[in-house]
């Protein structure tokens, strides 16, 4: 942390947070075999980009930062945690249910952002 001038623990949290993916992924290795590619082909499609669509709202709720909307308030950062676990989880209905509240979650926050967008807009104006 010398070289980037920054407090050790603040970067060490946040590496966590970048990382924490990395270690819950091959659990799902071990759920289902369709993610290594054993199974047919539809299983190995649906569940390879239910998997990975999970992963990244996980990521985005570990970082509190979400793509077109900006920074994610606490309950917005929870509710988009679990949705990405039960999409990610291999199971139809838990993937589904997970899906649902990944689309009201993210149309909710993007709702959000664009209305206080245009609020600071007719601010200034």
């Amino acid at each position: 942390c010398v070289i980037a001038n920054s407090n050790f623990i603040q970067t060490g949290w946040s590496a966590m947070r970048l990382g924490f993916n990395k270690y819950i992924i091959p659990f799902f290795f071990v759920y289902y075999a369709a993610l290594l590619f054993h199974g047919s082909t539809g299983d190995v499609l649906f569940m390879s980009i239910t998997a990975a669509i999970g992963i990244i709202y996980l990521a985005f709720a570990f970082e509190g930062y979400l793509w077109g909307v900006g920074i994610l308030p606490l309950l917005a950062r929870i509710l988009l945690g679990v949705g990405g676990l039960l999409t990610a989880f291999p199971d139809l209905t838990t993937t589904l249910i997970g899906i649902g509240i990944l689309a009201v979650m993210h149309a909710i926050c993007f709702v959000l952002a664009r209305r206080k967008t245009v609020a600071d807009t007719k601010s200034k104006v």
